[in-house]
């Protein structure tokens, strides 16, 4: 019943669905590097990686909290560091970038 009256107000125009993100043309979302730097917090964490952009806030890594080598990126176009990790030199595994895929809001504007 519930789901008809919903059903109902769209119909009519009473009730506005929420747009899907990104343009009108169905594109994703983009941000410029200005807006990722506002992102700057452990409370509010975006980073870049590879021209997409994620919010990392509270992401579990290194062993599970949220690690001091990723707030110092918060804000920041962090490609360099996913390539070559500090110490290692080695870039982030697969295993690494599906635990960071959920994150993804969009592109960075050209």
């Amino acid at each position: 019943m519930a789901g008809l009256l919903l059903a109902l107000l769209f119909t009519i125009g009473c009730v506005e669905q929420a747009p899907a993100p990104g343009g009108d043309d169905g594109s994703e979302p983009t941000f410029t590097l200005e807006e990722v730097a506002r992102h700057n917090t452990a409370q509010d964490c975006w980073i870049v990686v590879h021209g997409e952009v994620y919010n990392v806030t509270g992401i579990p890594c290194h062993g599970g909290s949220f690690g001091s080598t990723i707030l110092q990126r918060c804000g920041t176009d962090s490609t360099a560091l996913w390539d070559e990790k500090p110490g290692t030199g080695e870039p982030h595994s697969e295993n690494a970038q599906s635990i960071l895929d959920p994150y993804y809001l969009g592109v960075v504007a050209q």
